[in-house]
């Protein structure tokens, strides 16, 4: 749903200042492109959580996703840090090339 409302964001935008309530966020480059990354790595945790719902596993194999969802996160973080952003799609496209600089924080994973 996320990533619909991303890919319908300048109509939502339209249909807001058409009821008299404008979202200046909508606005913003950079709003945009954090929530471009918020689809993004929405769509890879909805990945894990798929594989930690799947029957009949046993808790080391349900460890074994996190541990790699954690040590992608890592990679993941090391490529954002390098402006590649081949994991990112959406945030990509919402990227300017000529001036990635991203502040992307990941440490909390």
């Amino acid at each position: 749903m996320l990533q619909r409302f991303y890919e319908l964001r300048k109509e939502v935008t339209l249909f807001l200042k058409n009821k008299g309530q404008p979202v200046a966020e909508m606005e913003y480059e950079s709003w945009l492109c954090g929530l471009a990354f918020l689809v993004d790595i929405t769509t890879h945790m909805n990945d894990l959580n798929t594989k930690l719902q799947r029957q009949a596993q046993y808790a080391n194999e349900m460890y074994g996703h996190i541990k790699g969802f954690m040590n992608k996160v890592r990679l993941w973080q090391a490529y954002i840090q390098d402006a590649n952003l081949c994991h990112f799609p959406t945030l990509k496209e919402c990227v300017p090339r000529r001036r990635l600089n991203l502040q992307i924080n990941l440490k909390y994973y």
